[in-house]
C-alpha cells in the first residue's frame, strides 16, 4: 500500500515549569529525539523560541502577518506566516506561508 503522507516533523507546544516550550521531533535528525525551545520573546504576532545549546537552529521565530489587524484574531485569506530558523552565527533559513 502506498502512503500519501510523509511525516517530516512532529511539533508540540506545551506549558511546563512556568514557560511555553516549542518541541519539534524530526525522525532523521537528533536520533529522532525531541529538541525543546523555550519561548523567550513575544511581540504582537511574533514569537521567538530559543535553545542556545542546540547545533542548528538555535532560534526559531514565528511571525504572523495578518491582512486585517483586530483585537480578536480570526484568520483571513491573504494572511502570511513568516518562519525563520537561525543560528547565532547568522546562518538562517526563511519560510513564508500564505493562507488561501
Amino acid at each position: 500500500m502506498d502512503k500519501d503522507t510523509i511525516i517530516l516533523e512532529a511539533i508540540e507546544l506545551v506549558y511546563k515549569d512556568d514557560f511555553f516550550w516549542y518541541i519539534p521531533t524530526v525522525p532523521d535528525q537528533n536520533d529522532a529525539l525531541p529538541v525543546p525551545f523555550k519561548l523567550e520573546h513575544t511581540e504582537e504576532y511574533k514569537y521567538t523560541f530559543e535553545n542556545l545549546k542546540h547545533d542548528f537552529p538555535q532560534r526559531i521565530i514565528y511571525q504572523l502577518k495578518p491582512i486585517i489587524r483586530q483585537s480578536q484574531y480570526i484568520a483571513s485569506a491573504g494572511d502570511t506566516l513568516f518562519v525563520r530558523v537561525e543560528a547565532l552565527n547568522g546562518k538562517s533559513i526563511d519560510y513564508n506561508f500564505l493562507k488561501k
